[in-house]
């Protein structure tokens, strides 16, 4: 029977512990990945948002007038 103190098992449970923690680390790596995708994500329909809102205000503002100035030329 092997001893529980073996230098075998006392290795076996820091390989373990090591790949332990190996694993949690890329987890934790995985899901900030995840955030960060997300924010950006996010964060580009809100500029997207933004310029199209405001290419929309623009435009009308730009067909209106000459629109306005056609109405005012007697035909």
């Amino acid at each position: 029977m092997k001893e529980k103190n073996s230098p075998s098992a006392a290795v076996s449970e820091t390989n373990s512990a090591e790949a332990n923690e190996s694993s949690i680390e890329e987890g934790v790596q995985r899901q900030w990945q995840g955030v960060v995708k997300r924010r950006s994500f996010l964060k580009g329909l809100g500029i997207a948002g933004a310029t199209l809102s405001a290419t929309a205000l623009l435009g009308t503002e730009a067909t209106r007038k000459p629109r306005e100035a056609e109405a005012s030329y007697p035909r």
